[in-house]
């Protein structure tokens, strides 16, 4: 889990380097669909639906394997 967290994130990472600098506002502001249709501004969608998303996610794994190594 470590290792596809760390994919992840540097997949945002060179694609946030990937952009001109002359280039940067619109991009980022630019409206993309969320998984749920909105559109929003991709740094939203950069941010909420993948940092945070994968943060969240490998706290709630470490959580549940350290209840699991301690017995419940």
């Amino acid at each position: 889990m470590k290792s596809y967290l760390f994919e992840v994130l540097s997949r945002v990472r060179q694609y946030l380097a990937s952009i001109p600098g002359t280039a940067v506002l619109d991009e980022l502001n630019k409206l993309t669909p969320a998984p749920w249709g909105e559109m929003r501004p991709t740094y939203r969608n950069i941010w909420g639906g993948v940092i945070e998303h994968g943060l969240q996610h490998s706290m709630q794994i470490a959580a549940r394997k350290d209840s699991i190594r301690y017995g419940y």
